[in-house]
């Protein structure tokens, strides 16, 4: 069952024959074995399913409609999209030679910077970024996540200072993720190459090129992976995409997108991994599909939302 035929069936669009498919689906005993599923999937879907009533109860078709959605959420296939991305907030950046500017997104905001060189960085929220333009070198630093878009100039490198590593282009297109306190700083290349260090007791340097991510923790070498698609950058486009992360990494990205403060009641529960796609996700949206998901409950209070 395609996300994109329960969304017409949702909105009230389908075809009659389109409509007997989703119902007799929604009557089935069960989801197909081979869909990708999130852990503890088989325990969400058969609490869900024991609560849908036949669909032949025209009262509770609304309802049932949410909670197959949410089945479709917990198997990672569902993709929230309720309200249009909000504006990113653009900079043009002037600069006399040699002069540092530092720009600064709180939790929720992007914003997006033209630097004097013409290269586009979009800074993501939660993040600080410095930069100095002199003759012979382009040089920011970086606390947070960015892209980049570098503008090619073989007489000035472009360097970026972030968390215990250094990044060297001439010009190329990346996004970095280096906010403080993480645990790894990571850098995927969109297309052309990166040299990427890290620096320290124990420097390692690699190359990457298109669809290639490079690792960086203390201690350890820098691990080089393939990677496909635009995941690194979804939230560009106001979209949020969990690879089979943990709970408590999932709610430091919360913070961040939505300035709030998230509790996780064990270290158990923290553990719990999942992956999904929420495009432009309200808080109450993101918080309804992982419930669904991981198979927990949340309140709210005030700024805070508590996990239990």
């Amino acid at each position: 069952m395609s996300p994109e035929l329960l969304e017409k069936y949702h909105q009230g669009t389908c075809s009659e024959a389109e409509k007997r498919v989703v119902e007799q689906w929604l009557s089935s005993d069960g989801l197909p074995d081979d869909l990708p599923v999130c852990p503890e999937e088989e325990d969400v879907v058969s609490a869900v399913w024991s609560a849908i009533e036949p669909p032949a109860r025209p009262r509770f078709r609304r309802w049932m409609i949410g909670l197959a959605a949410a089945i479709a959420v917990a198997v990672g296939l569902y993709v929230f999209q309720t309200k249009s991305p909000e504006q990113v907030r653009e900079t043009t950046v002037a600069a006399a030679p040699s002069q540092t500017l530092a720009f600064v997104t709180r939790p929720g905001e992007r914003r997006q910077l033209t630097l004097p060189d013409s290269s586009v960085v979009t800074l993501n929220a939660g993040s600080r970024l410095t930069y100095t333009g002199a003759d012979t070198l382009r040089s920011l630093t970086l606390e947070g996540e960015a892209f980049f878009e570098v503008y090619r100039d073989t007489l000035r490198p472009f360097e970026i200072a972030a968390a215990q590593t250094h990044i060297r282009v001439l010009g190329t297109a990346f996004n970095v993720r280096a906010y403080p306190g993480d645990r790894e700083t990571s850098l995927v290349v969109a297309h052309g190459k990166v040299h990427f260090s890290a620096i320290g007791k124990h420097p390692s340097e690699v190359v990457l090129t298109a669809q290639q991510k490079g690792i960086s923790r203390p201690g350890k070498a820098i691990e080089r992976r393939r990677v496909w698609g635009d995941a690194a950058w979804s939230w560009k486009e106001h979209t949020l995409v969990f690879d089979n992360q943990p709970l408590r990494e999932i709610a430091v990205t919360m913070e961040r997108w939505y300035g709030i403060r998230v509790v996780i009641a064990s270290d158990d529960l923290g553990e719990r991994r999942c992956s999904g796609t929420f495009a432009n996700p309200s808080v109450d949206e993101l918080m309804q599909g992982l419930s669904y998901a991981l198979n927990l409950h949340y309140r709210k209070q005030g700024n805070t939302i508590t996990i239990y």
